[in-house]
């Protein structure tokens, strides 16, 4: 597995090379960790800066290689591969660039928290990298800011009936780990009598038709999830508000981990992406997985 590791050199970026340490097992892993500095190398430019802005422009470039050297070290006993890269220029840009260019499995960062600060960060950069990297996405977050708990010992799969979150679910199912983890497979059918009603539609006929289905998909996946778990549950329920209720589903289950396929390219999905994805990624209190479409599938994704 190719994973994209960057890291800033925090407190969170650290629990996210301890959470990828938990979830993959030593020696599966090629690993790229890059960093950004944001100030671009000025000296090929003809103009005489001042020495105090060519040293911080030094200085910024030496950092941030000792950032993934350091990285480097500390993971290398555990990837299959290791390799490091300084990355100049806008931080979120430059990593979803590097995305673009060595097509990982995974692109891995760490989450700034959800104070007031924390969110404008997610918006700036975790969230951009989220929404557009064209790979799947870890962000990852200590459950309820516990930064010692660095296991997934209980990982809710939110499971939408999607291509890609099955290939979520077949993903973790074929997941080697030293530590079985509590699995809990939610899928959450939206309540259809309200947009049927006055449109010769039976919303509740449509309902009870989904949750069949997706209970019928759930016994399918228990099996598959069942030999590499410590136990797996099935919750099918309607609701109102899908992202709100995977969310509290994860707090009521205690979930340090959040796994969802992300969207295929169209309008309809851009906006479920808007409203479903992103509003977990904005409102868990744990790490979250979205699984996307890998470069080779030849589909575009939002």
């Amino acid at each position: 597995m190719k994973v994209l590791f960057a890291t800033d050199g925090s407190r969170y970026a650290e629990y996210a090379e301890q959470l990828m340490m938990g979830l993959f097992p030593t020696g599966s892993v090629d690993l790229s960790i890059v960093s950004v500095c944001p100030a671009s190398d000025l000296r090929p430019i003809d103009f005489d800066f001042p020495p105090d802005v060519l040293q911080s422009v030094t200085e910024c470039r030496e950092h941030t290689k000792t950032l993934v050297a350091n990285a480097a070290s500390r993971l290398s006993a555990w990837a299959k591969s290791a390799q490091t890269k300084v990355l100049e220029g806008h931080t979120a840009q430059e990593i979803l660039k590097e995305i673009d260019e060595t097509h990982p499995d995974v692109s891995v960062i760490g989450s700034h928290g959800r104070n007031a600060v924390d969110r404008f960060f997610l918006g700036s950069v975790s969230d951009k990298i989220s929404k557009h990297a064209h790979s799947s996405m870890l962000l990852a977050r200590p459950h309820n800011e516990d930064y010692e708990s660095t296991q997934c010992h209980r990982i809710l799969i939110a499971d939408d009936g999607s291509r890609l979150a099955s290939r979520a679910i077949i993903r973790f199912a074929e997941r080697q780990s030293n530590t079985k983890s509590e699995i809990q497979l939610v899928s959450i059918v939206p309540d259809f009598r309200a947009s049927a009603f006055g449109r010769g539609v039976d919303g509740q006929e449509l309902m009870d038709e989904a949750i069949a289905v997706h209970k019928e998909r759930h016994k399918e996946f228990i099996e598959l999830l069942s030999p590499n778990a410590l136990s797996v549950t099935s919750v099918v329920e309607v609701g109102h508000n899908v992202a709100n209720d995977i969310v509290h589903r994860a707090d009521e289950f205690n979930a340090d981990l959040i796994v969802l396929g992300g969207n295929e390219k169209s309008t309809l999905n851009r906006m479920l992406l808007g409203s479903v994805s992103v509003s977990v990624l904005h409102h868990a209190h744990c790490s979250v997985w979205i699984e996307r479409p890998h470069h080779t599938d030849g589909s575009d994704h939002a």
